[in-house]
Parts: C-alpha cells; structure tokens; sequence
C-alpha cells in the first residue's frame, strides 16, 4: 500500500484508538487541516485484525487511499484495487463505528471533492456494533467514501458539501449491519454526479 502502487498489506495494530489507514492516515481532529490529494493508487489489503470474532480497534477509519481527514480535501485521479475492511465473518466491534471507504474513509468539517477516482478493490464490511441512528456511530462503508460529516451530522454538521464527480466502482460489497452506498456510505450533504457502481452488494 504504497505511492508507488506497491502490493502490500497494512493492518491495525490490536488495542489501539482512532486508527486511521490508507496511503495517508489522516490529520488533525478539528477542521484545522486540509489535504489535496491527486495519483495515488493503493493495490495492497488494508485490513483490521479480529480476535476471534471481536474486532480490536475502536473508532477505525479504514481507507484504500486515505483514512480520515478533518477540514477541506482535494481527491483527484486516485485508485484502489486492494481489498478493505474486516476479514472475520459477523465480527463485532463492541460498541465503536467501524468506517470503510475504498478512496477516503471518512471526511468532515470542510468542503470535500473527490473527481475521477476509482475502486477495484472489494469491501469487506462483516461488522456490527449494534448502535442506534440517534447518536451517528454505527458502521457505515461506500465504495468511494464511507462517510462525510457523519459523527458530527447528530449535533455540529459543518453544513459543507461532498461533491463527488466522474468516480467507478467495480469491486463487490459485503456488508452484515450498519449502512453501505455503491458510491458513498453516507454523506449528510452531497452532490454526487457522473458516477457509477456496477459491484455486486450483499
């Protein structure tokens, strides 16, 4: 999972809080960064462990491109084709949301863009935390972003917008509980245009 298009595998360390993978992990927590992003292209897994059928990290933001960014992006002609999410059947993540997205997983308190970009790489999204809608924190996956303004969507929306343009899925989507979107998981405002999703999802 390298710039450079390298096959590798990238996984979470167990126990860990607010892991954040992808080529880039992520930034800051409140808005105060931005990130622009134009040519990457990921072809290595990028996974989170299971002890038996728990998952071990809590607040995850498993991204193919990018895990988790805080203020305005800027994604341009980048690509997965490495496969993302919890390999486990049925495993559960005690309670934390558990975010996938096969470009960025999730981004908020900014303006996004993501143009042109594309997803190969199957999402593996064999997960449940039993969470309600109330509080925002189930899990939520997408084949090109898991989630815009989402945990902050119950109680401090940024009122910004994703705009999302000229994106491709073909890889499948595997899901058990939580919400999954061909193109995005969930986005409290969007605009999405010109894209497709030809995966299967189930």
């Amino acid at each position: 999972a390298d710039p450079a298009g390298g096959g590798g595998r990238m996984v979470c360390e167990e126990g860990q809080y607010s892991q954040r993978l992808g080529i880039v992990g992520g930034n800051g927590m409140n808005g105060e960064g931005s990130l622009t992003a134009e040519g990457l292209v990921n072809k290595g897994a990028i996974t989170n462990p299971c002890s038996d059928v728990t998952t071990n990290i809590k607040y995850a933001n498993l991204g193919g491109c990018i895990g988790c960014v805080y203020g305005d992006v800027s994604i341009r002609n980048c690509e997965n084709q490495g496969s993302v999410g919890v390999e486990q059947a049925s495993a559960k993540s005690n309670g934390y949301s558990l975010i996938l997205g096969g470009i960025i997983a999730m981004a908020g308190e900014g303006e996004c863009v993501i143009e042109k970009c594309n997803n190969t790489g199957v999402m593996l999204n064999f997960f449940y935390n039993n969470n309600d809608w109330v509080a925002y924190t189930s899990n939520a996956s997408g084949g090109i972003i898991g989630a815009y303004d989402y945990m902050a969507a119950g109680s401090r929306s940024c009122n910004k917008t994703a705009r999302i343009s000229d994106c491709t899925v073909t890889a499948g989507q595997w899901g058990y509980r939580g919400i999954c979107g061909g193109i995005a998981g969930f986005a409290a405002k969007a605009d999405i245009s010109k894209c497709q999703c030809t995966g299967n999802m189930d």
